[in-house]
């Protein structure tokens, strides 16, 4: 499984490589490590004793041989990976991290504030559909209302022509006499 791992130094330079070659690098410098602290202390232990004693040489040169080893696999691992220039994005992860996490913020906000608007806005169209119908239902009553009113000055003014013409048709009966 070939997993592409990107690394970078502490003055910002990047290398992309395969995870296996890091991990094989890793895992030779930490033997050349336990090999040279082998070595250190045959040294140390011939340090120590007499110069009649001496040190059984026969395992320092295989010590030194795979210390050569470990150091040459790592300097072959070392030139596996590739400099390259990374994206605006993987460069400034950390500080866009925050500014997306501030625009999220935001973002939720305003769409919390949206939702709130939105409420109010159905609302009040509810409440104006409403009045609106009262409106029109008052408008209704009022048109009705002065339909009964005229007809019943029709009534009224037709009464009092009748009252005229009867009126009329017998004048004497308007004057009366006084006694």
């Amino acid at each position: 499984m070939y997993i592409q791992c990107v690394r970078a130094d502490k003055n910002g330079q990047h290398i992309l490589g395969l995870i296996e070659d890091y991990n094989c690098l890793r895992k030779q410098i930490t033997e050349g490590r336990k090999r040279l602290g082998k070595l250190e202390l045959l040294l140390k232990e011939g340090e120590g004793l007499d110069s009649a004693v001496t040190v059984p040489l026969s395992s320092l040169p295989a010590t030194f041989k795979a210390v050569q080893q470990n150091l040459e696999e790592a300097a072959r691992l070392l030139n596996l990976p590739w400099r390259v220039s990374l994206p605006m994005k993987v460069v400034h992860a950390a500080a866009y991290s925050l500014q997306d996490e501030s625009l999220k913020s935001e973002v939720y906000k305003l769409r919390r504030k949206v939702a709130k608007q939105e409420k109010k806005l159905y609302s009040t169209a509810r409440r104006l559909y409403s009045t609106n119908q009262l409106k029109e239902n008052m408008e209704r009553v009022i048109i009705d209302q002065l339909a009964l009113t005229h007809n019943v000055f029709k009534k009224a003014r037709g009464n009092l022509e009748v009252q005229q013409s009867d009126n009329k048709a017998t004048p004497s009966g308007l004057i009366k006499k006084r006694v």
